[in-house]
């Protein structure tokens, strides 16, 4: 068992919150002049316009009118602020600490202690010291529980199952004290071993708000009017926060991550590209502020420190039944600090916390208050410790960037959303009532309105944080709830974000737009509703973009055989456009970006609305770039507002009854640019890892009669389980190790002179040498090294070694043999190349000199095989005793052509393919698709407009 003593003590003191923490004394160096006094007038760091405001009797107000006023209840309200308001620093804490007596502590303190108390100052080598030993403290009988509990989280299943496989495969004489223990053991260990405990809060059963904070004090809910207790006096509904604290703290326990951690610190970029997000104005513009915390200036800056650790949180609704009648919301936060090619890992993205259903939250700040008072917590700095340097520093952290769909950052900002005057979150670009499909009235923000009011795409009247708060409050102060609800329309704000209280954040920039609900989920189903008439009934109006039925339903059928024909490395094959329930946002990704711009050439009558859609294909794909530059930055803003008033000539056409095509989600694209050059790159922000982890949480759903309970346990314990994998150093030990990730070198063969070309199974059958391929070899030696045909001859063997598959060094493609990786029926073709060849422009006229420049070229990969050439060999090998091995591949070319109309370069062959022709394995660049449509192959080259993504080989 575990020698839980003293070391341990020392460590859940560390772990405990930071009661003691205490102003600097005036004689601490590196203090910042308005450390003391804020008034001081030889102050010279400019402060932020947008950090939150800095009066706390604000936010006293704030929580006294955040309550509802349509309902009446007996119970007085307190007059203390909640639980929200953060920890203030109290003299009296200080009488009986003498600073003078602890020089040795203090005299030399950094910048990375600022934060921490008197007592963990003091005892830092006890921490350090306990926090460094703890991964000795486990003995085998704990490894042993541990990794039945991995295997419990890991695999997620059912109580009953666990059960019956311990009954059924443990020794039936084994002695007792060796036996597996039972789920419930194994979470009470987990449970003391990482020292993780989750905080139980009432809500309301119908989870409208969660009872915390300044509506700790209700007994019903304010928004359905159901009592908070049963007729037993227990909660009826439950939300449990899970701390991030502690989660972070572990992460500085393994010296494995704690060095992974160091990524933000250790970042530069010298390109002007944007391929982080502290590339973002908004990362660094903190970087020149001091942090500020209700109002009281902290003696250092945002991210000065090496441990400072970035944030971004994201939320978004989840079903766990099919049925989709229930709902729940995952609280996630993305580490910032992590590699980008490991932050978005389900283990490396921490929960705290899964809002219940079966209803969506009317107050989603209620459940969001144990991780705003955490977030202002690490803004001041907690104790932690860094087993690689063996020191205890404060640990703070800062969130960047606040993402989800358009319906969760409404909630969580207190805005009116879609329906209200101001419904952009950005900008007070006015709405026009229309009519809906229905027959009611919703309200709609067109660049060009029926009155004759314009909007200049590219000069918004942006919103500005302090009058955000301020318009809330005067909302949340309203005189009765009749004008409450005016105030709110008209402003399009009903109230006052508590994300507001966290100094790093920014209302409404530090809320970017996400890419994956507004195009992918929305904005290219509504494309396709106009071409096929079913967008609410709506008609060509004075245009005719509609495509014919029978046109459509061709392009559709081409759609479900490409499945077989686009590599799985493109993403997940397309279904039939017909049938939207089988669509994700990844498959409508590559419909659009990848086989749209294809299928769609000669669809419409008029090449006018192909040319619109393939603007907004060009854009796509510049924005989801990893690395952008910042020159283009106006050029997507450019972009964008050109589409949007296309866009409105089109399908708007300036009607007063064409007025929903206008909705706010399209009004969101002239956001896009303002939301890179603020919060960095698109993918640092984009709703897929969320989506990724809903999917860890459905999957979790073994209970039907209590799902929400069944979600919070899982979670749980996936969070007790990684704190102890990096608490005990078991991250890289079996069996708690993840799945290792697959180099590109694993099971690879290496051909001498070609270091970034992997060669892979199937490797055991010989090529046999036919007339035919030994032409072919002739050709490509002759011509390559000037040599003649009978000389060539000789190189050549009956059989040759050759492999099924290659794979491109730096991250490229897999790519297959067709001639010898035979396809399976329901396998995906990944034998489709392009390859690259110097071909001489003045072919067609003798009279000049050859002038050799690379072209592209395509083909089917037949054969990948190796030609060993002998020492001694005159011009091919002139090396007196090594051999040369040239690595050859068979292609059959193409018969391509391009077309370069209409704004967008499409390529595309009939017939058959060549005869075939040898060329060195170099020449290969990427793999490419392919779509029939009737006699023609469409090729997909997904690297041809995109030259920041996709590696090829480098010599």
């Amino acid at each position: 068992m575990l020698r839980r003593h003293s070391a341990q003590a020392a460590l859940s003191r560390n772990h405990s919150g930071n009661s003691l923490a205490f102003d600097l004394p005036d004689y601490f160096p590196g203090s910042p002049p308005f450390a003391h006094s804020q008034d001081d007038p030889n102050l010279d760091e400019p402060i932020d316009e947008d950090i939150p405001p800095t009066d706390p009797n604000f936010w006293d107000e704030v929580m006294r009118d955040r309550q509802y006023h349509d309902f009446d209840q007996d119970v007085p309200i307190p007059d203390d602020t909640t639980a929200t308001q953060s920890r203030t620093d109290k003299s009296s804490e200080l009488d009986n600490i003498s600073l003078v007596s602890i020089p040795n502590h203090l005299d030399n303190l950094d910048a990375s202690r600022y934060g921490l108390s008197l007592e963990d100052i003091m005892d830092a080598d006890d921490i350090v010291e306990a926090a460094v030993e703890a991964h000795t403290l486990l003995e085998a009988e704990d490894i042993q529980k541990l990794s039945s509990f991995d295997l419990y989280v890991r695999y997620k299943p059912t109580e009953a199952l666990f059960a019956e496989l311990i009954r059924r495969y443990q020794p039936i004489d084994s002695a007792r004290g060796t036996r597996i223990p039972s789920i419930k053991r194994l979470r009470s260990h987990a449970r003391e071993l990482s020292g993780l405990s989750a905080k139980r809060h009432d809500c309301c059963a119908n989870s409208c708000v969660a009872f915390i904070g300044y509506l700790d004090h209700l007994e019903i809910c304010p928004a359905c009017h159901e009592p908070r207790l049963d007729s037993a006096g227990k909660p009826r509904n439950i939300f449990t926060s899970i701390p991030l604290i502690p989660q972070l703290r572990a992460l500085f326990a393994c010296p494995i991550t704690a060095t992974k951690m160091r990524h933000r610190h250790g970042y530069t970029n010298n390109k002007n590209t944007m391929d982080e997000i502290f590339n973002s104005g908004r990362y660094l513009e903190l970087c020149d502020l001091y942090v500020e915390i209700d109002g009281k200036a902290m003696p250092y800056k945002y991210f000065e420190e090496e441990h400072e650790v970035a944030l971004g949180v994201t939320f978004d609704g989840a079903c766990p039944f099919k049925r989709r009648t229930n709902t729940c919301w995952p609280i996630l936060v993305i580490n910032y600090n992590l590699p980008p090619e490991e932050r978005t890992h389900v283990e490396n993205m921490i929960c705290v916390g899964v809002i219940p259903g079966p209803q969506c939250p009317a107050d989603i700040n209620s459940f969001l208050q144990p991780l705003i008072d955490e977030l202002r917590e690490l803004a001041r700095g907690v104790a932690t410790v860094d087993v690689t340097q063996h020191k205890l520093f404060a640990l703070r952290a800062h969130v960047l960037a606040i993402f989800g769909d358009i319906p969760a950052l409404t909630k969580i900002l207190e805005f009116i959303g879609h329906n209200g005057c101001l419904p952009c979150r950005f900008c007070l670009m006015p709405t026009v009532p229309g009519p809906t499909s229905g027959g009611g009235f919703h309200r709609y923000c067109p660049l060009h309105q029926p009155n004759g009011f314009q909007t200049d795409p590219l000069d918004l009247p942006l919103r500005i944080h302090e009058d955000c708060i301020t318009t809330g409050l005067k909302v949340l102060k309203a005189k009765n709830e009749a004008e409450r609800k005016r105030l709110a329309t008209e402003s399009g704000i009903k109230g006052v974000t508590l994300f507001a209280r966290v100094p790093s954040i920014s209302v409404p920039r530090s809320f970017p737009v996400d890419l994956m609900h507004m195009i992918w989920l929305n904005l290219i189903p509504q494309l396709i509703d106009f071409w096929t008439g079913n967008f609410n009934d709506l008609d060509n109006g004075l245009e005719d973009y509609q495509i014919d039925v029978n046109v459509w339903d061709a392009l559709c059928e081409a759609c479900v055989p490409s499945r077989r024909t686009i590599p799985t490395s493109f993403g997940c094959p397309v279904p039939d456009p017909r049938k939207r329930s089988q669509f994700i946002a990844e498959t409508w990704n590559v419909f659009t970006t990848q086989l749209g711009p294809s299928l769609l050439r000669r669809r419409f009558s008029d090449q006018r609305y192909y040319r619109h859609f393939v603007r907004l294909v060009k854009l796509l794909r510049l924005v989801v770039s990893f690395d952008l530059p910042r020159d283009q930055i106006p050029e997507i803003r450019q972009g964008f507002a050109e589409w949007i008033q296309e866009y409105e000539q089109i399908y708007y056409q300036f009607d007063e009854d064409r007025l929903q095509t206008c909705s706010v989600n399209t009004h969101y694209l002239l956001h896009i640019a303002d939301s890179i050059e603020y919060m960095g790159p698109i993918w640092c922000y984009w709703a897929y890892p969320m989506e990724r982890f809903c999917s860890f949480v459905l999957n979790s759903v073994k209970s039907r009669r209590y799902p929400y309970a069944n979600i919070d346990e899982r979670v749980l314990n996936r969070a007790r389980l990684q704190i102890i994998l990096h608490k005990y150093r078991l991250i890289d030990k079996e069996p708690f190790t993840s799945r290792k990730r697959r180099e590109e070198s694993d099971n690879a063969t290496l051909v001498r002179g070609y270091p970034n070309v992997f060669l892979l199974s199937p490797h055991g059958k010989p090529l046999q040498v036919d007339r035919h391929l030994r032409r072919q070899i002739v050709r490509y030696l002759t011509t390559c090294f000037e040599i003649l045909s009978p000389a060539a001859e000789e190189l050549i063997p009956d059989e040759l070694e050759q492999w099924g598959r290659l794979r491109i060094g730096n991250g490229g493609d897999e790519i297959h043999a067709r001639g010898y990786h035979k396809l399976r029926p329901d396998g995906r073709d990944a034998a489709f190349v392009r390859y690259e060849l110097m071909v001489d422009q003045e072919a067609d006229n003798p009279s000049v000199d050859e002038r050799l420049e690379p072209e592209s070229q395509y083909g089917e990969l037949r054969h990948i095989f190796v030609l060993t050439i002998p020492p001694k060999t005159p011009k091919v090998n002139p090396h007196r005793k090594k051999k040369r091995h040239l690595l050859l591949a068979q292609i059959y070319e193409a018969p391509f052509k391009f077309d370069e109309a209409d704004e967008y370069k499409v390529i595309w062959y009939k017939g058959k393919l060549g005869t075939g022709e040898v060329v060195d394995a170099l020449t290969i660049q990427c793999v490419v698709g392919r779509i029939q449509d009737e006699n023609i192959w469409w090729i997909i080259d997904r690297s041809l407009e995109n030259q920041f993504t996709y590696p090829e080989f480098v010599d």
